[in-house]
């Protein structure tokens, strides 16, 4: 049955050649599940095409249309953060066609970066991260526009009207809040992923209005996590303790919490209503088989979600 597939076939009734092997009902029965399990696509896709297997593989998880590369391209995606992070998913975007980029980090090429951000080589020891990428990503997808702004974002007016903001950095202080704050007020959907120790962690996609926030049911962030004013002149003396201890990190660790956020990203761009990271994160243990979630449903009472909410 596979063979009288290939090439595509238009079907009309029960097919005359596949008479000596099975009946019409048995026929009916192994198309319908052929159809329902996406290994049959009821229109063709162009498999000479640079994005033909991207093509295939959302069609195959029930992505009905045809046009993901001329959507994609329309989409203007913010990442903050050009390292490991950073990496993986600037590659991902632009190689999915993604039309626009913004990339926003103030930090330089080094050594011990070439171990896991495998964008950057030798060359670009010295370099600011965000132009070696920008360098980087013109020679996978020259149809994709990167915008770089070398500065470690100091200012959410940094951050441009775009599509979809990806957190791919944990500095300053007290990021996420910040951006969730700017995120809501100016209804930018965003996402982020990262690592803790050994666990790759990826979500929330929050869609202002729609999903979750990092501070609804309060399990991820709570407003008692917000500093005081006098806790805030703390501060520094953290971050000159903090100038003394590296974070251990590892190219795995990356790839996997980037390569699932990514894909929720892609998805959400085009529209797709199933993402594993609504209203949720989710951590990947590396050194166990052991997924861990941390919810965060929309909450009527959330202080700073609430007024968003569809009602």
């Amino acid at each position: 049955m596979s063979e009288f597939f290939l090439g595509g076939k238009t079907i009309e009734g029960f097919p005359e050649e596949l008479s000596g092997f099975m009946s019409s009902d048995e026929f009916n029965k192994a198309l319908f599940l052929l159809l329902d399990k996406k290994f049959l696509l009821t229109s063709g896709i162009d498999l000479s095409g640079k994005f033909s297997r991207q093509d295939l593989f959302f069609a195959s998880i029930g992505y009905k249309n045809h046009d993901i590369s001329e959507k994609l391209s329309g989409k203007h995606v913010c990442l903050v953060g050009a390292g490991g992070i950073g990496n993986q998913v600037s590659c991902a975007l632009a190689s999915s066609g993604v039309g626009r980029v913004t990339l926003i980090d103030g930090d330089h090429v080094e050594e011990s970066n070439l171990t896991r951000q495998f964008l950057f080589s030798k060359d670009d020891l010295g370099k600011l991260k965000v132009l070696a990428l920008k360098e980087a990503l013109f020679k996978r997808h020259p149809e994709t526009v990167v915008d770089a702004v070398p500065h470690y974002l100091h200012s959410m007016d940094m951050i441009p009207p775009c599509d979809l903001l990806f957190i791919g950095a944990d500095k300053p202080y007290n990021l996420w809040i910040s951006i969730t704050d700017h995120c809501l007020r100016h209804m930018i959907p965003y996402i982020g992923a990262g690592y803790i120790g050994d666990i790759s962690v990826a979500g929330p996609l929050v869609v202002p209005g729609k999903t979750g926030c990092i501070f609804c049911q309060g399990n991820i962030v709570s407003e008692n996590d917000i500093m005081s004013e006098r806790e805030r002149e703390i501060i520094p003396y953290i971050k000159k303790i903090d100038s003394f201890f590296q974070v251990a990190s590892l190219y795995s660790l990356n790839a996997i919490a980037a390569g699932y956020a990514t894909l929720d990203s892609i998805k959400f761009l085009l529209g797709m209503e199933e993402c594993l990271t609504f209203n949720r994160r989710i951590g990947f243990h590396t050194s166990k088989p052991e997924v861990e979630f941390v919810e965060c449903m929309l909450d009527k009472e959330c202080p700073r979600c609430r007024h968003l909410q569809q009602k």
